[in-house]
């Protein structure tokens, strides 16, 4: 297989020109848009975990509504 030619790369057999993302105001946009998911999804990932070890505390079902079983099965039938 032949190397690229220069300022390119070569991939599934064709070849691209190489671009820089933060030379290409798109990439550098699309990138900048992706950190952000990133970093909300990363945040969000973390409250949900917090949230679920602070339901299992003992001091947080006594000051919450923290249903039992016999309770949410209750609410099912009609």
């Amino acid at each position: 297989m032949d190397a690229p030619t220069k300022g390119t790369f070569r991939l599934a057999g064709r070849e691209f020109p190489a671009v820089t993302w933060y030379k290409d105001p798109a990439l550098r946009r699309t990138y900048i848009c992706l950190s952000f998911v990133v970093l909300t999804s990363a945040t969000n990932g973390y409250d949900g975990s917090m949230i679920n070890g602070l339901q299992s505390l003992k001091y947080w079902q006594d000051c919450e509504y923290f249903p039992s079983f016999k309770d949410m099965m209750a609410a099912d039938k009609p």
